[in-house]
């Protein structure tokens, strides 16, 4: 794969078609950052602090849902020592909390999914922005999941701007729509610790139950096919504007 140079504070652009021979799920790693800050809010502080390194990472992960960007930042993580930070593990941390410990955006964006109703960019924003800090971690940071969409990309790239942020990369990973359709339909992630399954790629010990905190496995609603390709075609679109 050859990289792009692109103007802006993006350095470099890698476009990734994954492979389709092996397991696409890998064992769950040992997590050196709870990210406490990051998925219940700025609020609350993680347990450890990454260690400065030489060379802090920065990295945006785009892809549809399902292309496996979680299984790569977890592999990358592993490697660089950066935070992942999933936006979708925000979402999913908020629904668990009690409404008085939920910030206004949490609010508003929890309101709106009840609803059936696509959480806008503003809303979306306002609940990464609530967390910043993450990404001006001293161990670097690698967003998986946003931004989704050229304004959420926009004021992203406004924030880094100000806080004097240069990202390392973004990473673009592409698979057939049918091979994600596949992945999604078999996916399942614990409720309380976020790991992800697969019933027939990478099934848990115990069926239904998490290998490593006995937490209940769930299909998310945005891995439904339906969902999924829409997602998949306003991604693509998004990055194409």
């Amino acid at each position: 794969m050859s990289p792009q140079v692109c103007s802006g504070t993006l350095r470099a652009v890698i476009s990734v078609t994954a492979r389709l021979a092996g397991p696409t799920y890998i064992q769950a790693m040992t997590k050196m950052n709870n990210r406490a800050a990051w998925i219940e809010g700025p609020l609350v502080q993680c347990e450890t602090t990454p260690v400065p390194a030489l060379v802090s990472w920065r990295l945006i992960l785009l892809g549809p849902p399902g292309v496996g960007k979680g299984t790569q930042a977890e592999l990358l993580q592993r490697r660089l020592r950066a935070c992942h930070l999933s936006s979708g593990d925000v979402f999913r941390a908020a629904s668990s909390r009690k409404e008085c410990n939920q910030s206004p955006a949490m609010k508003e964006a929890l309101g709106q999914m009840r609803r059936g109703e696509l959480v806008p960019d503003s809303t979306v924003w306002a609940m990464v922005r609530e967390r910043k800090g993450c990404l001006q971690c001293a161990g670097g940071f690698i967003l998986d999941g946003f931004p989704r969409t050229l304004r959420q990309a926009e004021s992203l790239k406004d924030l880094l701007d100000t806080e004097g942020l240069k990202l390392t990369a973004v990473v673009n990973y592409a698979l057939p729509f049918s091979e994600i359709v596949a992945r999604l339909g078999g996916r399942r992630t614990c409720e309380k610790c976020n790991a992800v399954y697969h019933i027939m790629e990478r099934p848990p010990r115990t069926a239904e139950k998490c290998d490593h905190c006995d937490g209940k496995l769930f299909p998310r609603e945005d891995d439904r096919a339906s969902r999924s390709k829409c997602d998949w075609r306003h991604t693509r679109g998004a990055q194409h504007r």
